[in-house]
Parts: C-alpha cells; structure tokens; sequence
C-alpha cells in the first residue's frame, strides 16, 4: 500500500488510510474521503478511524463494520456532519494466499490484477455512509495468491 498526501500542505485535507489488527488473525485495511476540508473534515476523519478499529475489534465483517460506523456518524452531535466515502477489506493469511472480504461504501471500486495482467474491479458498491440509516453494502470475498515469476 502506498499513501501520497495530496494538496500544499496548508489546508487540512480528510482523506484516510489505515492498516491494523482485527479479530484472530485477521487485519482490517481502511481507505476513506470525509466530504470537505478543514478542521470539521478532520474530526469526522478521527472518528471513523477510531470507530473502524474499535468496531474491527469484536467483528470481521466489512459490511457489518462499516454499518456500524455509519451509526456512529449519524448519532454524532456535531453542528457540521459529514457523510464519508470508504473501501473496507479484512484480510487473512490462508495455506495458499490471502482471504480477503471487502464493503465499498460509496469509494472508487477495488481493483484487483490477475497473473495474466488482466485488472478488473470486484463490482459491488454500496453507498456512502453518514446519510441513510440503512445504507446499501455488500461483502465480496476473494482469494489473493501471489503471482509467479
């Protein structure tokens, strides 16, 4: 994974990125956009990523954590409420690769490259999250081996 910060450095922009310890052995990767910039587009950037590596503590499933940090965006007592865009994946170590299970909501389709060069994305996007008290997500589930030489 590779994060380039965008802008001047002046402004405070809410795009995120996270990689950590989820249930067993599990990890939970997080990339999000917070609507906005500035110190509002900040804290709403906070609570997701703690609400995410709370929520990723007692569950593995995509869908399911980022339901809950929608949830937590709606029942957020700000003046100034924010709906975020994210792609949320749980990744495993498994006999021949990686099990991975991803919720897009509202972000950019992940992309995945076959052996062969081929790209294509997983095809099921959800919707944004901070909006609806029932949004629109799905788990897809994949399993990632290493390309050979």
């Amino acid at each position: 994974m590779q994060y380039a910060a965008a802008g001047t450095g002046a402004e405070i922009l809410a795009d995120f990125c996270d990689v950590f310890p989820s249930v067993g052995k599990t990890w939970g990767i997080v990339v999000g956009d917070v609507c906005g910039k500035g110190s509002a587009a900040a804290k709403a950037t906070a609570l997701a990523r703690h609400t995410l590596r709370s929520a990723a503590r007692r569950q593995t499933r995509p869908s399911r954590i980022l339901a809950h940090l929608n949830e937590m965006l709606l029942d957020w007592p700000t003046e100034d409420p924010r709906f975020l865009t994210a792609i949320y994946a749980t990744v495993r170590a498994v006999h021949r690769g990686a099990q991975v299970r991803i919720s897009v909501a509202g972000h950019p389709l992940a992309l995945v490259r076959t052996a062969n060069g081929r790209v294509h994305d997983l095809r099921e996007a959800g919707t944004l999250l901070g909006v609806l008290a029932r949004p629109e997500l799905h788990d897809v589930q994949r399993l990632l081996r290493p390309m050979t030489a």
